[in-house]
């Protein structure tokens, strides 16, 4: 007794057609005088994550990876093909996982704003003791951030009193830098730095923003509410005399409404 094959498909890559041959019954055949009969075996075991998959999975996470990059990156890491690395839904589960359970990476904005709200500055702080800011509180003084959409931007800053300390120097001796940074973070959100550099040339981080839009009004409540923090650990305004930033017209508006109304100084492009 004869089959004749019959053609499914063609023209495949070589990782597409093994995709298909992983899909297909496995079948074993016995032949039992002139019957021929067939009996089904158990398709074979996926692959699964090793725990040297699992670590590296976790570190590459750790940099905003999507899993299935980090599955192609098993395979030229570790040398796999597309028959020994593990699927993709494997790999989505565990990633998932480990970023909503270790990175907090759930996407709950309330959990978030606890977050932020039980670090908010009360002025108890220790002198390393990183702290949250903003331009914005409700009535019981909790920081409100925003959902970062246009109508309730996403606004929080982070800051310590050592670092806020290095403002308290002589204005003349030192150049206060602000800027905005991008791709630090998996939302795509812009980091707005402030920092000075004295006449050694050092670079000192200030203060940092996570900022969901760069408009006008978020650069303004920055700058203000730095000053705002600034004013209740010192009891002095705030003084700057050169100011470094960008062309964005944003940036400079701000800087306008806040920094020029407090001191006189001169902004550098």
């Amino acid at each position: 007794m004869t089959f004749a094959w019959a053609r499914a498909c063609g023209e495949l890559r070589r990782y597409d057609a093994a995709s298909v041959l992983r899909t297909l019954k496995t079948f074993k055949v016995h032949k039992s005088q002139l019957v021929v009969y067939s009996m089904l075996v158990s398709s074979p075991r996926a692959n699964r994550l090793t725990p040297e998959l699992k670590l590296f999975a976790r570190e590459i996470s750790r940099e905003g990876n999507l899993p299935v990059r980090i599955r192609s990156r098993m395979i030229d890491c570790f040398q796999l093909d597309e028959s020994s690395v593990p699927n993709l839904s494997k790999v989505q589960s565990y990633v998932n996982c480990f970023a909503k359970t270790r990175l907090k990476n759930n996407g709950n904005l309330d959990a978030l704003a606890d977050m932020i709200g039980s670090a908010v500055f009360t002025g108890k702080e220790m002198e390393i003791q990183a702290f949250t800011f903003g331009g914005n509180y409700d009535a019981e003084g909790r920081l409100v951030i925003g959902d970062g959409f246009d109508g309730d931007p996403f606004f929080a800053g982070v800051l310590t009193k050592n670092l806020l300390y290095r403002l308290d120097r002589p204005p003349a001796t030192f150049v206060f830098y602000m800027d905005a940074t991008f791709k630090l973070n998996q939302m795509g959100y812009p980091v707005f730095v402030c920092s000075i550099s004295d006449k050694r040339r050092l670079f000192c981080l200030v203060a940092i923003f996570l900022i969901s839009h760069r408009t006008a009004m978020q650069y303004y409540d920055a700058l203000m509410s730095l000053n705002t923090v600034y004013e209740r650990m010192t009891k002095k305004h705030l003084e700057l005399k050169f100011v470094m930033g960008d062309a964005d017209d944003a940036q400079c508006n701000a800087f306008k409404r806040v920094l020029r109304e407090t001191s006189e100084c001169v902004y550098l492009m």
